[in-house]
This record gives C-alpha cells, structure tokens and sequence, in this order.
C-alpha cells in the first residue's frame, strides 16, 4: 500500500491537478507550488521527502516522530509544524486528538498523518471544486484555521454541555462530571503547546510569510487563545459543580445519620426498659399481673410522646 494519500499542483486561482505517484510528485516544477498528503506509517512515505530538496534530518526525524507535541520550528525558509487536529472519526475516543505534521517551504509543502484529518479532506474538496488555497503560505493559513475552527466548535459544545448540567443541578451525576473535567483536560493539555506553535508561525522570518499573512495568522492565534481561556473557565466550572456534588451528598448522608440518631435516642430508654424487664430473675414486678403489660405499653408510648416533646422544644427536629 502506497503513502500517498492524496497530491495536487496548485494554479494560484484555487484550482489545481492531482497527481497519483511519486514520479510525478519529483517531476513538478520547482516553482509551481505542491501539496503532497502521506500516510506516516506507510514503507514509501520518507521517499516523498524528496519532493522538498536539502530537507534536513531533524526534520525527517521530527516528521516521523511517535510521540509529540505541538511545536513549529524554522529551519533555514522551511516551516516544521506539528499540530493537533479534533478526531471525527467514526467511534473514536473525542479526547484523543489527532495528529497532523507539516514540512513546507515557499512551493512545496508535505502533510503527514496516521488517521483521517478532516481538515487536510476539506481542503482536498476545495481544491476540487475551485476555491482552495492559491499558496503554500494560502494552505497552511486554511489549514490553521480550519483546525482552530473545529477545536472552537468542540469547546462550544462542552461549554452546551456544561450548562445542561448546571442547569440541572439537582440531578447531578459525579461520572458524568468526571468525564467532562477529564475531556477538559485532556483538550486543556495540548492548546498552550498549540497556541505558542501558532505564535512562533506568525512571528517567524520566512521570505514567502508576509505582513497580510501575519495578520490572519495573528487571528488564529487569537481565536486559540480564547479557546485556552474558555478551557480554563470549563475546568473551573467542573470543580465548582464537583464540589456542589460532593457537598450535596454530604448534606444527604449528614441527615440521614442525623434522622438515624434521633431515632436510636427516642428508642435507648425504651429498649432499656424491655431489656430490664426481660432479665430472666425472679421479682420482675407485674409478672403475675394480668394488665401489667399493657401498663408497660402505656408508659413506653407516654415515654416516646415525652421524648418526642422535649426534642421539638428544643428544636432538635
């Protein structure tokens, strides 16, 4: 199975041609910009590196990398940008965010990743129908955007969740707000990375990134800062309503325990009363008596009437 997921030459008017090999991806002029999307774990995908000439080895190390982080880095007017993506993916684990790396110079950029990007599928899609990015500095400012875009709308949807459930405070479920604080989280632990990745991008001295450029990435960069401020905000809220919880069941057991001690304090002088009277020796007064039970009885419940006064005088029920 080849690497190649996808590859167009882009026309600089939001069109371009797809081309189906790496021959043809080699053979593309040096000036006609290139888009050329891999899967990483594939044999062949390190051949297509030779689409961009003097790639350098910590880049093709970085690229292949297993475990990272977001992260942008600039080697001599080449951009190595590694960020995370949502995971739409049918059945995925949503607190599981993809991975997408990215190695672009001024025509030619290379996107690898290991499961479908929705993002890198769109702009596929708007290649093929005539509004898709017209540059390489054009792909990686649809790219950024459309990934910002999609981490909005899943914080959007936690803040939607959040507030049904403050909502209903009164049925609140301890797993259920374990499972948001720890979507939180796990979206909380890779947007600082991400936003300063962003950041190092639109602040970086590359010939082809220009003033224009800038600005929309500064926008991005601003609408993944509010994402870490909206993040902060959820996991607070997840606290509060945690404690709300935890509070609330601990105000539930504390009247039960307090109803279970009420009780048990109107019955200890009755069953003191039928434990002494039950003591198996002789002189038991009234154990001869026909009535003398139900004077026994009597008294208990003039004893539990007394008892149940005293404690309402003392408002203690």
């Amino acid at each position: 199975m080849t690497a190649l997921v996808s590859a167009w030459t882009l026309d600089g008017k939001g069109r371009g041609d797809e081309i189906d090999d790496l021959q043809g991806c080699l053979h593309v002029d040096g000036k006609t910009p290139l888009w050329v999307h891999l899967m990483r774990l594939e044999a062949d995908a390190v051949e297509y590196l030779d689409c961009i000439p003097e790639t350098p080895p910590t880049v093709q190390k970085a690229l292949f990398a297993e475990d990272t982080r977001p992260r942008c880095d600039i080697f001599n007017d080449g951009v190595l940008l590694n960020l995370r993506a949502v995971n739409r993916n049918v059945g995925a684990d949503p607190t599981e965010l993809l991975t997408l790396r990215v190695w672009a110079t001024e025509n030619r950029v290379i996107s690898l990743r290991r499961h479908k990007v929705n993002a890198a599928a769109e702009i596929r899609e708007s290649i093929e129908k005539g509004y898709g990015p017209k540059s390489v500095m054009d792909f990686l400012l649809v790219l950024t955007e459309t990934l910002t875009e999609e981490l909005t709308d899943l914080v959007e949807t936690l803040e939607d969740r959040f507030e049904l459930m403050e909502e209903d405070d009164d049925n609140l479920d301890s797993d259920a707000i374990s499972d948001l604080r720890k979507e939180v989280v796990a979206y909380r632990r890779f947007i600082d990375p991400q936003l300063a990745a962003l950041t190092k991008l639109a602040n970086a001295q590359l010939t082809w990134l220009h003033e224009g450029d800038r600005n929309s990435l500064r926008h991005v960069v601003d609408m993944v800062a509010r994402q870490r401020e909206q993040l902060e905000a959820l996991r607070e809220r997840a606290a509060i309503l945690r404690d709300t919880h935890s509070s609330r069941q601990a105000e539930k057991m504390n009247q039960t325990i307090y109803f279970l001690t009420i009780v048990a304090g109107l019955f200890l002088p009755l069953s003191f009363v039928t434990g002494l009277l039950g003591i198996n020796v002789g002189g038991i007064p009234g154990a001869e008596g026909g009535s003398a039970f139900w004077w026994v009885v009597i008294g208990m419940v003039v004893t539990a009437v007394a008892e149940m006064a005293i404690l309402k005088f003392k408002k203690l029920i």
